[in-house]
């Protein structure tokens, strides 16, 4: 087991996720997790990859709606 200390941020709490146990369940930087509490733990996983699909589309919608700089 990792011990790791959490610290405090614009009114949250956080910690850095170990390498070794990203890698382990396949995330990467970038990618959504979600959070949940399971027997009094707080669970992490990644949110599934269709959900990914559609947040990337949303996000290419959304630059292909702003307007060019001229140059």
């Amino acid at each position: 087991m990792v011990t790791r200390t959490l610290q405090y941020q614009n009114g949250s709490l956080f910690t850095v996720i170990p390498r070794a146990l990203a890698e382990a369940i396949g995330l990467v930087p970038g990618e959504k997790v979600s959070f949940g509490i399971d027997k009094g733990k707080i669970t992490i996983a990644p949110v599934a990859a269709a959900k990914h699909a559609t947040d990337a589309a949303s996000t290419e919608t959304e630059a292909e709606a702003v307007p060019a700089c001229p140059t």
